[in-house]
């Protein structure tokens, strides 16, 4: 994840290793492994055991997509404020594979895509 994306959330993800990118040559927190660019974070996601997950922000994402074989999307019918966006996706690239809606209060669907 990107440094700000980690700074929002404030901690590591409970449950697995945490690879925060950022620019910044000091910048560290406990309990992540920091990396400053795109390859460097998948260098240090390699070594990891499970699947690698991308959770954002908009310029890693960005980054990463070219380089995905799968995306998991929360689609949620909302016009949130705000100006940072998810990637323009090329929809005839991927197919989806997977939908689960999940009702609540706000009500979503999680959607697996594979690249075709």
């Amino acid at each position: 994840m990107g440094r700000t994306t980690y700074d929002s959330i404030g901690r590591p993800l409970p449950g697995r290793t945490t690879v925060v990118l950022t620019r910044d040559p000091g910048w560290s927190a406990p309990g992540v492994l920091v990396a400053h660019d795109l390859d460097d974070a998948l260098g240090l996601a390699a070594d990891l055991p499970g699947e690698v997950m991308v959770v954002g922000g908009a310029q890693v994402y960005a980054a990463a997509l070219p380089l995905a074989d799968a995306q998991v999307i929360s689609e949620v019918d909302l016009e949130p404020e705000g100006d940072v966006r998810y990637p323009d996706v090329d929809r005839a690239a991927w197919a989806e594979t997977a939908r689960e809606h999940v009702p609540g209060e706000i009500s979503y669907d999680v959607v697996r895509w594979e690249r075709r």
